[in-house]
């Protein structure tokens, strides 16, 4: 029994499905892009789900966020309408996977016709006559085989992508002297549109007629057919929309020339990457971040180790890739990812500071081994109450945006619709300190430019730029001296208590887990993995390595016994998602904060008087001169 589907298209198409479900009594969760969000599906579905930018690739084509609306939102199955996943035998796999009902053939059965060759096999297993061709892949230059088929058939032939569809990929060959460069045309078209440069051929027709005949099942063998349906009328095997209508003496400002290097920047990326070895990515990175989970609770690191180190081994190719498209190192492709202003020689230059002068210094100090434990009587509910009261102040709009419980802390989404997760701690100001860098990340999301929001200069600058407005909520609102008092409602606000909130945030703690520590010894736990990191991608080592390398370097650096994996080599999401490159953007981050609260006018003000307007004056402040810049600079 299916109760609640979640449609994983849009415009006409999820109005189809909608209806349908509907007049069936079930419940529609409707998903949709930044750009979406006012089509009429989103407006008539029981419930709808942001799941990323106006690009089809990072929303319609965004499995993980698919499969993570249909987890909020409780549904029972993902109907992927046509066009878009549709055709994906990896979508159906990972749905089916995941515990939901792919309404659509099975992957088998995908397997079978997402791939020309095999669908042509498989119609002719069953009797259906076919255009005569090359049942096979053809190899890269013309060989005796594939010239012997050709004879046979004789010219002109079709090229065709085994992959993909929409006409791309497809070329007349008219005779033997075009074969051999045509083919290599048709390939790059191909690996460019579908991820796959496999082509075969087929008899070429002058004149023929495309005809349509649509089919539907059951998973019981019922069937029925819906006639048939003339489609001829193309130009060049496809529809063409022509939207663009460019003045081409019109002078690019400075405002298209940024759009222009940074476009170039993400078309080198986006192609950069075989199709396949993003489809490998995907799967492994899903299933790692479930097994991440369970190892976590468990504090049993074999559940996870197999899979990860196979994952390693995915990632450390996509860096090969992404290197010899960049003209960087493996692992500084990886960090341009998220900071193109750094790579590892700038890095290694900031974090000599730690490594000479923070370290040494925080291991002569005296530390304090177990933090104050500060406790409520509020329940979940009261806590996000009050504290979205506080987030409000910070300028933090639910109008936009809302807050939810998770595993891991996170904000995900984009300026109209930001999702912010914590998690609740036995500490509650581990939460709240949580919930205050969350918020820097949305109010910094939420308050991008709206004119070119969605061109390539109205996205964030950079992860690191990111960071410190998340660190600067957290550090230098959050953690400040003066700023306590607001949460009276939720501790007793006595004398004591704020003494123990400065000795809880203003004192070196023996800390293990990088989330909780104090702000001196932060950006050591961030070296660390940095540390690491480099080890990973330069002497390719495996999850046995980095376990020991995390131990060492903690007891190294940090002068600390790791206890248990759980806030040990688990405690972080991000290695067992497949992101690698992230973490010197913490420490990036918390350098940036630091200059911003000593650059910040309002923020003395804040300090000497805290209030609600004193605050919204610090953030009016971030808005105008980080925010609303985006990466025009």
């Amino acid at each position: 029994m299916i109760n609640k589907v979640l449609i994983a298209n849009r415009g006409e198409i999820a109005l189809r499905i909608l209806r349908a479900c509907k007049n069936l009594g079930i419940k529609t969760v409707a998903v949709h892009s930044t750009a979406d969000r006012q089509l009429a599906h989103v407006k008539l579905a029981d419930e709808s789900v942001c799941i990323g930018g106006p690009n089809p690739k990072e929303s319609y084509l965004n499995m993980p966020s698919i499969i993570s609306a249909a987890e909020l939102t409780n549904a029972d199955a993902i109907h992927p309408g046509y066009g878009f996943l549709s055709e994906s035998e990896m979508f159906a796999e990972i749905i089916e996977t995941n515990g939901f009902k792919f309404i659509g053939p099975s992957s088998k059965v995908l397997n079978k016709m997402g791939d020309k060759i095999k669908a042509k096999k498989t119609m002719k297993d069953f009797g259906v006559p076919c255009i005569p061709g090359y049942d096979g892949v053809l190899p890269v230059e013309p060989d005796k085989q594939m010239l012997k088929k050709v004879d046979e058939i004789g010219y002109p032939i079709m090229l065709k992508a085994i992959h993909g569809g929409g006409g791309r990929g497809m070329m007349i060959v008219e005779k033997k002297s075009e074969l051999s460069n045509s083919m290599n045309l048709v390939r790059t078209e191909a690996k460019n549109a579908f991820g796959n440069g496999d082509l075969y051929f087929e008899k070429y027709f002058d004149n023929p007629r495309h005809i349509e005949i649509q089919i539907m099942s059951d998973e019981h063998g019922n069937a029925v057919h819906f006639g048939e349906r003339d489609c001829s009328m193309q130009r060049r095997n496809q529809k063409i929309i022509e939207e663009i209508n460019l003045n081409k003496n019109r002078i690019l400002n400075d405002h298209d020339m940024k759009n222009l290097l940074l476009m170039e920047n993400i078309v080198k990326k986006e192609n950069a990457v075989d199709g396949q070895l993003k489809s490998q990515l995907v799967k492994k990175k899903l299933k790692c971040e479930h097994l991440w989970r369970e190892a976590r609770e468990k504090n049993d690191v074999s559940i996870i180790e197999k899979d990860f180190d196979e994952l390693l081994l995915l990632v450390h190719e996509e860096a090969s890739q992404l290197s010899k498209s960049l003209s960087l190192s493996p692992y500084d492709a990886l960090i341009s990812n998220y900071d193109r202003d750094y790579d590892s020689s700038k890095i290694d230059k900031l974090f000599e500071i730690i490594k000479t002068d923070i370290i040494p210094q925080y291991l002569n100090l005296e530390k304090i081994s177990s933090p104050s434990i500060f406790k409520t009587d509020l329940s979940k509910d009261d806590i996000f109450e009050n504290t979205n009261l506080k987030l409000k102040e910070l300028g933090f709009n639910f109008d936009y945006g809302r807050i939810d419980q998770s595993m891991h802390p996170f904000c995900g989404g984009a300026n109209k619709d930001v999702r912010i997760t914590t998690r609740f701690e036995n500490n509650i100001l581990e939460t709240l300190s949580a919930l205050f860098h969350e918020t820097g990340h949305g109010v910094y999301e939420q308050n991008r430019p709206t004119d070119f929001l969605y061109e390539p200069i109205g996205q964030a600058r950079s992860l690191s730029v990111h960071e410190s407005q998340s660190l600067f909520y957290e550090n230098h609102i959050f953690k400040s001296k003066s700023y306590f008092q607001i949460f009276n409602d939720i501790f007793d606000g006595s004398k004591e208590m704020h003494q123990s909130f400065i000795e809880h945030y203003h004192t070196v703690r023996l800390n293990p887990i990088r989330v909780s520590a104090d702000e001196f010894s932060y950006p050591i736990h961030v070296y660390i993995r940095y540390e690491i990191e480099k080890e990973i991608f330069n002497n390719k080592i495996q999850f046995k390595d980095i376990h020991h390398l995390w131990n060492k370097y903690y007891k190294q650096f940090l002068d600390i016994d790791i206890p248990n994996d759980t806030v040990g080599v688990l405690q972080d999401i991000h290695w067992y998602e497949g992101i690698f490159g992230y973490f010197p953007t913490y420490a990036i981050g918390a350098m940036i904060s630091s200059q911003i609260k000593f650059s910040c006018p309002e923020y003395q003000s804040f300090i000497d008087n805290v209030s609600v307007e004193s605050i919204r004056n610090v953030t009016d402040w971030l808005k105008d001169n980080i925010h609303q810049k985006a990466s025009l600079y």
